[in-house]
């Protein structure tokens, strides 16, 4: 990395190139960090879809045997 920056600014002191790495390095973190964010955002999503589901199919059912309940006791 540190040559990529120096074909870019042949002229860079140390100094600029260690700055430039360590910024790219945090940059880089911030990516990751975010992407780990994303994951688990996107796991929680999917938990909150599954439960949604769970909870309409509850209700289905228990519409269901409120039917068969009546049916029986007419």
């Amino acid at each position: 990395m540190t040559g990529q920056y120096k074909v870019l600014n042949p002229n860079a002191t140390q100094q600029e190139i260690d700055d430039y790495v360590q910024k790219r390095h945090e940059y880089i973190k911030n990516i990751e960090n975010t992407v780990a964010e994303l994951t688990a955002l996107s796991r929680d999503l999917h938990l909150h879809d599954q439960t949604d589901q769970t909870i309409i199919n509850n209700e289905q059912n228990v519409q269901d045997a409120e039917i068969n309940l009546a049916c029986v006791l007419l």
